[in-house]
């Protein structure tokens, strides 16, 4: 049986090294290699292990490029792994390998179908698993192979997420893989009816809202620190990126919305609508992502006072007006 991977982030190189484990015949890997990988969230290169064992390697920007397809099928892959890839493989790639393209989805479909999962499962603490399915021209409907679910705890974030989904991955292949060459793509399908959708999440939406209650924005926290891009708040002309989080009910005199109540083993606690967050780890930034030598103390107030902002914008275009007109009429 020959075998193929695309892949892009760690996942896809943990399923490459255990197809190499249980001795697949793995004829072609497809490396996802950028310009730049800074928006690519958890990337990893398949190269060296790909090198180092010496399978035939093949990089990649557009997965559906002409060229791609053309390696895919001069390589007679019979079974063609898509994992990591947030490019989705059009009608033509998936009807390339012989026997069908298996891809892979971190929640326990048909629940949680979609983008963004990991995000998302940490947002409304969704059903966790490890699932390897049939493509098909739906996205993350087709037969399910293997699933391998993992339980998602209050305190969890996106980094010990994604610790449970390579355990849980690494049970679901040692399962599957040893009978994939006898029996074949053999899986059973999803019920439509139980399927849930996620959409698209950006980097914006990890914006705090601290009018929100302090779990909701603890969850946000979580579901949105490294690899992701982070969640963010504002002091003054600076970028508040949080990557930790703590949330309390109580413990702390009652504040303003926003605003620095206390420290908590030097790290400051942020009023909010119900309850308190203790910024455990965060960065400040200017307003080209550059770090700033500013720390936040008692009193300073996080996000904007929206009417205040709208009155000192207000004044300043009017006094830019003016100025405007002083050089007209000087002219």
């Amino acid at each position: 049986m020959r075998v193929g991977l695309i892949g892009s982030v760690g996942s896809s190189l943990l399923t490459l090294q255990k197809l190499v484990e249980h001795s697949f015949n793995v004829v072609g890997v497809w490396g996802y290699e950028p310009c730049s990988t800074i928006n690519v969230s958890g990337y990893c290169s398949m190269r060296r292990f790909a090198e180092e064992n010496h399978l035939s390697y093949h990089p990649f920007i557009k997965i559906n490029s002409d060229d791609i397809k053309s390696q895919i099928r001069n390589a007679s892959v019979d079974i063609l792994f898509v994992v990591g890839v947030s490019q989705l493989v059009d009608e033509d790639m998936i009807r390339l390998p012989r026997l069908g393209c298996v891809g892979f989805h971190p929640t326990r479909l048909p629940k949680g179908r979609g983008r963004a999962p990991m995000a998302w499962l940490i947002l409304d603490k969704g059903e966790g698993a490890a699932t390897f399915f049939k493509i098909d021209t739906k996205a993350d409907e087709g037969d399910i192979f293997v699933q391998e679910p993992f339980p998602i705890e209050e305190d969890d974030d996106v980094a010990s997420i994604g610790m449970k989904l390579k355990e849980a991955m690494v049970r679901a292949l040692d399962r599957w893989l040893p009978s994939l060459s006898s029996v074949g793509l053999k899986g059973v399908p999803q019920d439509r009816e139980a399927a849930t959708f996620y959409a698209r999440r950006a980097p914006l939406d990890g914006c705090i809202d601290w009018s929100d209650t302090a779990r909701d924005i603890d969850r946000l926290i979580k579901a949105s620190t490294s690899p992701h891009p982070g969640a963010f708040s504002f002091y003054g002309n600076y970028k508040v990126l949080i990557w930790k989080s703590n949330y309390y009910a109580s413990g702390y005199a009652k504040g303003v919305i926003g605003r620095v109540v206390n420290f908590n083993n030097d790290n400051p606690v942020v009023q909010t609508v119900d309850g308190y967050v203790e910024l455990v780890k965060y960065d400040m930034v200017d307003y080209l992502d550059r770090p700033v030598d500013e720390h936040l103390i008692i009193g300073s107030r996080l996000g904007y006072y929206d009417q205040y902002e709208i009155f000192r914008l207000r004044n300043e275009i009017e006094m830019i007006k003016q100025d405007l007109a002083l050089l007209k009429d000087e002219k």
